[in-house]
């Protein structure tokens, strides 16, 4: 996986793990390893609940073809694609 923030700072790639119900991964920007509960909402959706922080985030199936090789600026515009795309806004953003 790969991160982006709004603050348009863009993680490596990175590897990930299921296990059971839980999803594991290495935090943005920190050697820190965090835990979230999958909880599947639907064919289409689940969302990812970080018990430690009470923070969710919910994803939604979208067809897209990843290029691994994309530029910093190629995977922005991409990215800023997508979130408008999928309406995907915090309250402030609208």
């Amino acid at each position: 996986m790969k991160l982006a923030t709004s603050m348009e700072l863009i993680s490596e790639w990175r590897k990930f793990e299921i296990k059971n119900d839980s999803f594991y991964h290495l935090s943005f920007g920190e050697p820190e390893l965090r835990v979230a509960k999958i909880n599947f909402i639907g064919n289409n959706s689940f969302e990812l609940i970080y018990p430690k922080d009470n923070i969710r985030h919910i994803f939604q199936k979208m067809d897209v073809t990843i290029d691994f090789d994309m530029t910093y600026e190629q995977f922005l515009n991409e990215f800023y694609k997508r979130k408008e795309e999928m309406k995907c806004f915090k309250e402030y953003e609208k």
